[in-house]
C-alpha cells in the first residue's frame, strides 16, 4: 500500500477508538493527511507524525504539524544507535539533545511518563514490538560489540572495493 492509503486506513480504524480520540484529534489527523503533500509523506518525519498520532514519544506533547513542516523544532531520534524506521521516533529536538542525548536505554523519567502511550501505540500497531522493546528496555546492550561488528563489515567491503579498483 502507498503510505497515504496505509495511514488513512490506520487512522480511520482509530475513529471509533475512545482512547485514541482522548489522546488526539483523529478527525483532524485524517484532514491533515488529506492536505499534506504526498511527496512530503514519503519522508520519515511526516510518516512518523501520523503513526505516532501527532504525539512526541518522549514528552507526550502534541506535535504541531506546521512547525514540523517549517522549522527545526523536531528531530527523528534513533532509540538505539542503529538505522531503521523501527528504531526511529519523532521528538522535540530540545528534549532529544538535553534529556535523551546519546543515552541508551531511554532515560527512566521518559519511560515512566510515556510507557502507557507507547503500549497503546503498540496495541494499535502504530509501533512495532521491536520499537516498543527498544523504548522500554531498562538494561544496556552491548553497543560496542554491535559497533565493532558493523565496522568490521564496512572494513571488509572497503577492502573488497580497493581490491576491485586495483584489478
Amino acid at each position: 500500500l502507498a503510505r497515504d492509503k496505509e495511514l488513512n486506513r490506520f487512522l480511520t480504524n482509530l475513529l471509533k477508538d475512545e482512547k485514541a480520540n482522548q489522546l488526539c484529534d483523529i478527525p483532524q489527523l485524517l484532514k491533515d493527511l488529506e492536505e499534506v503533500d504526498k511527496v512530503k509523506l514519503k519522508g520519515k518525519h511526516i510518516y512518523l507524525y501520523f503513526k505516532q498520532l501527532g504525539i512526541d514519544l518522549y514528552t507526550g506533547k502534541k506535535i504541531v504539524l506546521n512547525q514540523l513542516l517549517t522549522s527545526t523544532k523536531y528531530d527523528t531520534d534513533h532509540i538505539i544507535p542503529q538505522s531503521s524506521l523501527d528504531n526511529l521516533v519523532l521528538v522535540e529536538r530540545e528534549v532529544n539533545l538535553k534529556v535523551k542525548g546519546n543515552h541508551y536505554p531511554v532515560p527512566s523519567r521518559i519511560q515512566d511518563e510515556q510507557k502507557k502511550l507507547w503500549h497503546f501505540l503498540l496495541q494499535k500497531k502504530a509501533i512495532s514490538e521491536k520499537k516498543y522493546g527498544n523504548l522500554t528496555r531498562t538494561s544496556k546492550i552491548k553497543l560496542e560489540i554491535q559497533f565493532m561488528n558493523k565496522m568490521k563489515r564496512l572494513a571488509g567491503k572497503k577492502i573488497l572495493l580497493v581490491a576491485v579498483a586495483l584489478c
